[in-house]
């Protein structure tokens, strides 16, 4: 139970069971890829500045786990991407898609198989995404694989948060979102395994930015989603007039009678499984 008013950082990994609440302030769980690994074989103890690398900072054991945001909190979670995979998109061949390896796809988050829930309240945020490229650090990668750019950004970032197997809930009247979409269409995947899970969404699942021309789209101008979800979690989500400063939030059943009712807002696709699925949107 987190309870600090103010903003902590935990560089580390995290093995977990149980119940996770941010009451207040904001959390964020991050690889301790700023930290360095002590090697006992030399003599002195110094550090060699080799880094500990984490992909999944944060992760739950297999059971029943209860992951929560209150309302006004903020959890972030941030792994790191160990693939360099690129393309077939390059700098020089901009109308290529990113596919194949250029997707770098693994979980940040896991929460093991068994019964979980995670629960974001109204004006709560929750971000997952890689070191390096949370919104915040939107300016960091927002010139990726664009003209002039090291061909080595030419990579689709999808980083996940795993439910594993089991009948799963997942309630947002909050923000949930991932990295910026970028030129390279960055987005977060909620993956959902096995079994029967339910997933009710009254508030934002990813956003749309405000960059829209203001004449609109054949003269309808679209609603700034964006700033609606920031004006909700208090300023909370770095957000600009960028284009491709969108945020996508994709859900993936994979197996069992999954539901998928949304009342809020979604920017993002939704697979289900093969199963007896049911989905309401409004």
């Amino acid at each position: 139970r987190f309870t600090g008013a103010g903003s902590t950082t935990i560089r580390n990994q995290l093995d977990l069971r149980g119940d996770l609440v941010v009451e207040e302030g904001a959390l964020t769980i991050v690889s301790p890829t700023s930290l360095f690994q002590k090697d006992l074989s030399n003599q002195n103890g110094q550090s060699i500045g080799q880094p500990l690398l984490v992909p999944t900072p944060l992760g739950f054991e297999d059971g029943d786990n209860n992951v929560t945001v209150n309302a006004g909190a903020r959890l972030r979670v941030a792994g790191d991407d160990l693939q360099d995979g690129v393309g077939p998109r390059t700098p020089d061949t901009l109308d290529e898609p990113i596919s194949g390896d250029g997707n770098r796809r693994s979980p940040v988050m896991s929460l093991g198989d068994g019964n979980d829930t995670l629960t974001i309240e109204e004006g709560g945020l929750f971000v997952a995404s890689y070191v390096g490229m949370l919104p915040s650090d939107y300016d960091l990668y927002k010139n990726n694989c664009t003209e002039g750019s090291d061909p080595s950004t030419c990579y689709r970032a999808v980083p996940q948060v795993d439910f594993g197997a089991g009948n799963d809930q997942l309630k947002n009247d909050g923000v949930v979102v991932g990295p910026g979409e970028s030129p390279t269409g960055n987005y977060l995947e909620l993956v959902l395994g096995s079994g029967n899970d339910s997933f009710i969404n009254h508030g934002y699942l990813g956003c749309l930015t405000s960059g829209a021309d203001s004449g609109g789209w054949n003269g309808n101008v679209g609603q700034n989603t964006c700033e609606d979800a920031a004006v909700l979690v208090g300023g909370g989500l770095s957000q600009s007039n960028d284009l491709k400063h969108n945020y996508n939030v994709n859900l993936l059943f994979q197996g069992g009678d999954d539901q998928f009712f949304n009342y809020g807002y979604l920017r993002g696709h939704v697979n289900m499984g093969g199963r007896n699925d049911e989905l309401i949107s409004e």
